[in-house]
């Protein structure tokens, strides 16, 4: 089934696939609901060979609940560097055109190491972020605000998750988001589903503390 669905990809030159992720929690996250190791394996070889740039959604809750005339469905990009931060950076700019979708940039800033030079790291600056989130059209939402936190080791970056875990409607970062950086020293030990790459396998666990959605995305490949 991998293999039609990455033809049909390329065939119809789709720039982005979006995949459900194998499993599903009731909603206090105490019992898993379904487990689906086909889909996951289906996910897996996705990964591996699509043209095109791959989503998994861990969908926690609906997407849009009765609220309030005039409230926002809050979104939080997780950036650090790397294709594929940009590749989420990229579609959270896309969700702007929603004038109801308010837009953080969490920038995770790794300490670099003595062992470490700036061009050992990839990582992003503030003026990448800007040029990426810049809109040349007058009718997207123009408001996002970006917050800067400068991390040292997986631990650090695990307590600021979790401090802005009911924030937001949805998550959104990049697979491969702080691989080999300080980001997720000590994470990608303890991470279950690689497919979900080190912060994303944090924030979908049953042991963070949110019902928001989370995105994972990898750029393309090829």
């Amino acid at each position: 089934m991998h293999e039609d669905l990455c033809w049909l990809a390329l065939d119809k030159n789709v720039a982005l696939v979006v995949l459900p992720f194998h499993r599903s929690w009731s909603v206090d996250r105490s019992t898993i609901v379904s487990d689906d190791k086909a889909m996951q394996n289906l996910n897996h070889k996705v990964l591996k060979r699509a043209s095109c740039s791959v989503g998994i959604f861990v969908y926690r809750k609906p997407l849009w609940e009765s609220q309030m005339h005039g409230s926002c469905y809050k979104v939080c990009a997780i950036v650090v560097g790397g294709k594929d931060d940009k590749e989420a950076l990229a579609f959270t700019n896309r969700m702007r055109r929603n004038k109801q979708t308010s837009v953080t940039i969490l920038h995770l800033i790794p300490q670099l190491t003595t062992e470490e030079s700036e061009d050992s790291v990839q990582k992003l600056d503030y003026d990448d972020i800007k040029e990426i989130m810049k809109t040349e059209d007058s009718n997207e939402n123009d408001s996002w605000i970006c917050i800067e936190k400068s991390v040292k080791e997986g631990a650090e970056t695990s307590v600021i998750l979790r401090s802005i875990a009911y924030d937001y409607d949805l998550f959104i970062v990049g697979r491969s988001s702080g691989m080999n950086s300080a980001v997720t020293k000590g994470l990608n030990e303890w991470t279950e589903f690689e497919e979900l790459g080190a912060l994303g396998d944090v924030i979908a666990s049953k042991e963070f503390p949110s019902r928001a959605s989370v995105l994972v995305l990898q750029q393309q490949q090829y």
